[in-house]
């Protein structure tokens, strides 16, 4: 079996999930945090990014929707705006991780733009449970490495 500390767990909340015991909620991301699990706000921006809900949920990481992500390449004020963003969750002790990063170039001006971490196909696509457990073992873990630039 798989046993882990449990400083190495992050349980995940979408920010748009519809949560009938707000409190309960609340209790367990604050039990979980103390107990050094991350909790993480997923899917952030995607569905009306209601900060007054989420201010009330103790969390240690923001995960920024892949859609925020892509509209960096849309305008100069959605890039602007996503700088904010990160800006603002770092201000509040906040990692930032970026979904769907897909490309090398997104990944660098995402990481240019101070986010601490991104998920995506770069990485991997989804993965049976095995299936990752195996990458795992095979890999200690795994970086996105860039292929060489043909001369």
């Amino acid at each position: 079996g798989y046993a882990s500390e449990v400083s190495s767990l992050c349980f995940e909340i979408t920010e748009s999930s519809n949560v009938e015991n707000m409190d309960q909620v609340i209790k367990l991301a604050r039990n979980l945090l103390n107990r050094g699990a991350m909790v993480a706000i997923d899917d952030y921006g995607k569905e009306g990014a209601n900060l007054v809900r989420i201010m009330k949920i103790p969390f240690s990481i923001i995960k920024l929707d892949k859609e925020v992500i892509w509209s960096i390449d849309e305008s100069e004020f959605s890039k602007t705006a996503v700088l904010g963003i990160i800006n603002f969750f770092h201000q509040l002790g906040i990692q930032v991780t970026a979904e769907g990063i897909e490309t090398h170039s997104q990944a660098e001006e995402i990481a240019g733009m101070g986010c601490d971490n991104f998920q995506g196909f770069l990485i991997s696509r989804p993965l049976p449970f095995e299936a990752f457990c195996t990458r795992i073992e095979e890999n200690q873990g795994w970086t996105a490495k860039k292929e060489k630039e043909p001369l």
